[in-house]
């Protein structure tokens, strides 16, 4: 993971590092949620202890290897094994026992502490030594409280150690004392930053606005989100405020905590979730339609994730996307199904919204109220929902004609949204089963604005003036209009040089065929 800012993070490793080089020892425990970047600090002082001249331990606990005693502890120490005959016997004897080296009785647990102090002491008195350890709550329970153990005698001996924990996992207790450094997410100016660097690129304002507020400075969300938009596989298609669909990795890192939830709190993570945050009135009374048992709210690991007063609110947004897209299809239908019915009759949006999520195959009936829906969205200047809205009516519209015709109108809100590249896909598809020129013409004119933004200028002078041709006298305005685009398209391709048309293939747009209308 690329590590931007992090200015206060980065100061204090580097002062531990200062420390240990300059004769002392030390201690810090990262402190922070799955992905937020632990990882990545813990690899920056790994390197910046290696490019100062310090010897680098490493180990990270694995869940599946918790109930291996000793198996973090051998895998930090390995490294130093030379080191094991020049301990006292019985420390030698004891870590050797607990390493399977040498067989005989359970060692004392003091002794085999003693000897990992000793094994990482003595290793220091050559070169300062630093000692990594992530997902220290996945260590097995020996190997932490020995570690714990150590980090807690050390004194002048040129040994850092450095533990990586995941925020509100009881298992690192034995860590408790130690300086903490808590890791939170990026601030807004570093987010953005993050997301360009991780999509090789600038994002389409409307990806980017909707991927920023989904990750919420969360490095490892910002990174795989970026990517799956960059990919053309994350362009969101739902109503700004509902869940963006998270990719595998990020699913999988939430996913396993809310499936350990009986069914009934699941149901109701995943109402909450496709609630789009609002008053949790609405939520309670589609959770009672289904059964769900309002205790479930206060059970203590749905605590952890879920707020529901004065508001629902989400411990974090990739939590309620891990829910919402986490849960099959057909209870995803059912909660909204339940939201629909449980919405105040005063905000058909929503209910029009709810109803067209709950609905699996054509509807025409909830594909006119998504219609509706997108009228007073455009009336109070929502492009992008109208975008939304029109483009899941289309989806619900078995008529291929009307289909079209929806899809079109998508295209040309997702274009004054900034959305081009959803844009430039709708008219693609509504064309081909557009009847009348006019609604072609129109198709084409998106596509011309949308090659003109996404710089294939030339292309776009040549599909600006074919729209503005094909309206003609059907449309002198929105005629007049496109080609007014065309000419500004090609000034900016340079189809005019010091007041002089270019000649030959690459010349001026063509003027009006007579009969075509006027401008």
């Amino acid at each position: 993971m690329v590590l931007v800012d992090r200015l206060t993070e980065t100061g204090a490793m580097q002062s531990l590092l200062d420390e240990v080089r300059e004769g002392s020892s030390g201690v810090l425990v990262l402190r922070g949620q799955v992905g937020i970047g632990k990882t990545a600090l813990l690899r920056e002082m790994t390197l910046r202890a290696a490019n100062a001249g310090m010897r680098v331990a490493q180990a990270a606990g694995v869940q599946a290897e918790t109930e291996f005693d000793f198996a973090g502890l051998h895998q930090l120490l390995l490294p130093f094994a030379g080191g094991l005959p020049g301990l006292p016997d019985p420390q030698r004897a004891a870590l050797g026992t607990v390493f399977g080296l040498a067989s005989g009785q359970a060692p004392d647990r003091f002794l085999v502490g003693l000897a990992a102090l000793t094994l990482l002491t003595d290793a220091a008195e050559e070169q300062p030594v630093l000692c990594v350890i992530d997902d220290a709550q996945w260590l097995d329970r020996s190997s932490l409280d020995l570690l714990a153990f150590v980090a807690r005698r050390l004194l002048a001996d040129r040994v850092g150690m450095v533990f990586g924990v995941r925020a509100g996992e009881d298992r690192a207790e034995a860590l408790t004392g130690f300086p903490e450094l808590h890791v939170g997410p990026l601030p807004a100016e570093a987010g953005r930053e993050l997301l360009e660097v991780a999509a090789g690129g600038r994002l389409a304002e409307p990806a980017s606005r909707r991927v920023l507020a989904e990750a919420a400075g969360h490095p490892l969300a910002l990174v795989e989100l970026a990517r799956e938009v960059a990919a053309g596989r994350g362009v969101p298609e739902t109503v700004p405020g509902e869940p963006l669909q998270l990719s595998d990795r990020l699913e999988l890192l939430y996913l396993n905590r809310v499936r350990e939830l009986p069914s009934e709190a699941q149901t109701l993570l995943v109402l909450a979730a496709a609630g789009q945050l609002g008053e949790p009135e609405r939520v309670w009374r589609a959770a009672q339609a289904l059964g769900v048992d309002p205790e479930v709210a206060e059970l203590p690991e749905v605590r952890r994730m879920l707020s529901l007063s004065p508001r629902v609110a989400f411990a974090h947004p990739l939590i309620r996307a891990a829910a919402y897209w986490g849960a099959p299809p057909g209870e995803r239908r059912r909660v909204h199904a339940a939201l629909a019915a449980a919405t105040n009759p005063g905000d058909p949006d929503r209910r029009a919204w709810h109803l067209a999520q709950a609905t699996q195959g054509p509807d025409e009936a909830v594909a006119r109220e998504l219609e509706l829906s997108a009228d007073r969205a455009r009336d109070r200047g929502g492009w992008e929902i109208e975008a939304a809205f029109l483009r899941r009516a289309a989806q619900l519209t078995a008529d291929p004609g009307r289909r079209a015709a929806r899809r079109l109108a998508a295209a040309e809100a997702a274009l004054v949204a900034g959305d081009v590249t959803s844009a430039d896909t709708l008219a693609e598809q509504a064309a081909p089963h557009l009847g009348q020129p006019l609604m072609r013409a129109r198709a084409r004119r998106v596509r011309g604005r949308c090659q003109q933004v996404l710089g294939r200028t030339s292309e776009a002078v040549r599909t600006l003036v074919d729209a503005a041709l094909e309206m003609g006298a059907a449309d002198p305005r929105r005629a007049h209009d496109t080609m007014l685009e065309a000419f500004s398209a090609a000034q900016m391709d340079g189809w005019y040089r010091a007041g002089e048309r270019r000649g030959g293939d690459g010349g001026a747009p063509p003027a009006p065929a007579a009969g075509r209308g006027t401008w």
